[in-house]
C-alpha cells in the first residue's frame, strides 16, 4: 500500500485532505504573499477581513479564509504580549475553526503560531515565554 502523504516527492495533496486551499507561489516576493487571499473567491472561498466578520462565520458559509484585521510587522499577528484586549489570538481562530468544522465528520486542522520562532531567533526571552504561556492556555481551552 502506498502512502503518498509520506513521500517527499508526492504532489498528491488529496491523500491528506481534499478541502484545503494551498497556493504555491514561485517566489517569496511581497506581491505574492496575498495570493491565497486574492485568489480565494475565485476558488469558491469566502474571505473575511474583520474580526466581527470572522466571529459571524458559521458552517453554512462553506469554505472560508479568515484574515486577522490587526496585522503587525511583516503582515503577521501580534505577539500575545502585544495584543489589545479583545483582539483575537491564534487560539480564537483555532476555536472558530473547530466550531465550524465539528459536524460529525472527521477533520484535520493544522495551525502554527510562527511568532514563537521569531521570538527565539531574536533572542527575546520575554516574548518567547509569553507565547509558551499562551499556548498552554490554548491547549487547556480547546
Amino acid at each position: 500500500m502506498s502512502y503518498p502523504q509520506f513521500q517527499a516527492a508526492s504532489d498528491y495533496l488529496g491523500a491528506i485532505a481534499d478541502e484545503d486551499y494551498v497556493k504555491a507561489l514561485p517566489s517569496n516576493s511581497y506581491e505574492d504573499r496575498g495570493g491565497a487571499v486574492l485568489d480565494g473567491p475565485e476558488a469558491g472561498y469566502k474571505v473575511t477581513y474583520t474580526q466581527a466578520d470572522a466571529e459571524a462565520v458559521t458552517a453554512e458559509d462553506g469554505r472560508v479564509i479568515l484574515m486577522d484585521e490587526h496585522l503587525a510587522d511583516s503582515d503577521a499577528m501580534d505577539y500575545d504580549m502585544d495584543r489589545a484586549d479583545g483582539e483575537w489570538a491564534l487560539s480564537d481562530y483555532v476555536q472558530k475553526g473547530i466550531e465550524v468544522l465539528d459536524n460529525g465528520t472527521r477533520f484535520f486542522m493544522m495551525c502554527e503560531g510562527g511568532k514563537i520562532d521569531w521570538a527565539c531567533h531574536a533572542n527575546d526571552a520575554g516574548a518567547h515565554l509569553c507565547q509558551i504561556a499562551k499556548r498552554r492556555c490554548c491547549r487547556q481551552r480547546l
